[in-house]
């Protein structure tokens, strides 16, 4: 009879003290490798977290605080242009707000400084942006101190305030000597409506006055605008760890750096 004879593989061999071992591992996750990598290296990604929060509020701790207030202005040109066109044109408002931007020149900004109480030497800065939608313009004043930064938003408001009524007052008088110089030169039946065009300007005077006002003066700010040490210092922590890790996976892919 002939003997059949089965033969089986096997995925194992044999080891030299006779115990067999699979051929191949099983294989393991992925996500669980990477984590017991990190694992092992959780002390490289702590020196990590911890240099660069040093290194983060170190820098942090050299720049200088600074704070921002904002004081707001109502601008109501349009009225008043259009009173002293005689409704014949229209104002676009936003050319009207960049034309009051503009009339706060590098020169009143300084005499705003001066007014606030800031010296030659100290650091500020002065923003005027106009809200969306309105007429309302926004004056940041900025410094490093919170209480002259609330005094430099409101003195720079005053000194754009100042700007647009002059400029208006300066438009109000020429059109005022224009419309004398007609009345001298006018004959006797034209003299009349020429008087009364001049009675209407102390109606437009009242409308200059009210053509721009500060609506809200500036609060002084509790916190400072920046920079923020535990926001940076947040920032810098996560950078580190998230370097760590990318260390530890290093470590991982290169044996050699692996510590014995």
């Amino acid at each position: 009879m002939t003997e059949t004879q089965y033969h089986t593989t096997s995925n194992s061999h044999a080891t030299p003290d006779g115990f067999k071992q699979p051929a191949y591992p099983p294989p393991d996750g992925e996500a669980g490798n990477v984590a017991r990598a990190l694992l092992r290296s959780w002390w490289i990604i702590l020196l990590c977290g911890v240099i660069a929060l040093g290194v983060g509020l170190g820098v942090t701790s050299k720049t200088a605080t600074t704070y921002e207030a904002t004081a707001y202005v109502l601008l109501n040109e349009n009225n008043f242009q259009q009173a002293v066109t005689g409704g014949s044109a229209q104002v676009n408002s936003e050319t009207a707000q960049a034309t009051a931007i503009g009339m706060l020149t590098p020169q009143r900004e300084e005499q705003a400084a001066v007014t606030a109480g800031l010296r030659p030497r100290d650091t500020y800065g002065v923003n005027i942006t106009a809200a969306a939608n309105s007429n309302v313009l926004n004056v940041d004043g900025t410094t490093g101190s919170a209480r002259t930064a609330a005094a430099l938003a409101d003195s720079a408001a005053e000194q754009l305030i100042g700007a647009v009524k002059q400029a208006n007052a300066n438009s109000l008088q020429g059109a005022r000597a224009a419309v004398h110089s007609q009345l001298a030169a006018a004959k006797p039946n034209q003299k009349q409506p020429l008087a009364a065009e001049l009675n209407t300007f102390a109606t437009l005077e009242a409308l200059a006055d009210q053509s721009v006002e500060l609506i809200q003066p500036a609060l002084v700010p509790g916190v400072p605008s920046g920079p923020s040490k535990v926001r940076n210092g947040g920032i810098a922590l996560v950078l580190g760890l998230v370097l760590g890790c990318a260390l530890a996976l290093m470590r991982r892919e290169q044996p050699g750096l692996r510590r014995a």
